[in-house]
């Protein structure tokens, strides 16, 4: 019974990390917000970060970053023949380490 209870509070201590790990590793690249929405609340309040933080708040590096964000959107756009222009959409990037992007959730 001792080795029973040490197995599962081992295995409870454990879940977070392993939870943690699939859940971007299940959620695809691009998504609409409301479609993996409990992975979506997870992924907001384990990345807090904004852009300024994942660039060490350097503005050129960000502007960057984000500028090159919404050139690669319009080529594609315009790649596939989607008109884009005049379009509102609510856009949550989330950003990797590295400054590359990890997620895009849209609306």
């Amino acid at each position: 019974m001792k080795y029973i209870i040490s197995i599962f509070l081992i295995t409870i201590s454990y879940l977070p990390q392993i939870t943690a790990q699939s859940v971007s590793d299940t959620l695809p690249s691009v998504f609409l917000i409301g479609e993996y929405e409990m992975e979506y609340n997870k992924m907001i309040s384990e990345s807090p970060d904004l852009l300024m933080s994942v660039c060490k708040n350097d503005m050129n590096k960000a502007y960057s970053k984000w500028l090159s964000f919404l050139v690669g959107l319009e080529k594609f756009a315009i790649e596939n023949e989607i008109d884009i222009n005049g379009v509102k959409i609510w856009i949550n990037v989330f950003w990797d380490t590295d400054g590359s992007v990890k997620h895009i959730a849209f609306y």
